[in-house]
């Protein structure tokens, strides 16, 4: 079953409602098991809290169309969260921004 792993960064006020709209990718058919698990907040230098949540999802094992529509349910799921800051996805190649990976580019993930 292919792992795909999402790093979000919000403002520290709002993780704990980010934290909550993220759960919700657990209703998604292909979902086998999301685990969110959230940072301590950090202070970068401009002085705003940062907060840290790792959304692992668990899919089943799976066609290219199966991880496109997960990326899809994330894309729609984030565009609520109040304070977003960032989204990134680990590729082979390293974490990358959620709006410009395709499910292609998760492939290698995908055949483990």
């Amino acid at each position: 079953m292919p792992e795909l792993v999402f790093y979000i960064d919000v403002a520290a006020e709002e993780a704990a409602p980010a934290e909550e709209i993220l759960r919700q990718i657990k209703t998604v058919s292909s979902v086998v098991a999301a685990d969110v698990h959230m940072e301590e907040p950090e202070r970068p230098l401009a002085g705003i809290d940062i907060a840290s949540i790792t959304l692992t999802l668990t899919a089943l094992s799976g066609a290219v169309g199966a991880t496109a529509l997960l990326l899809d349910k994330v894309r729609d799921l984030v565009k609520s969260i109040r304070g977003l800051r960032q989204v990134l996805v680990q590729t082979p190649e390293g974490p990358k921004p959620l709006e410009t990976v395709r499910a292609s580019d998760l492939a290698p993930i995908s055949n483990d």
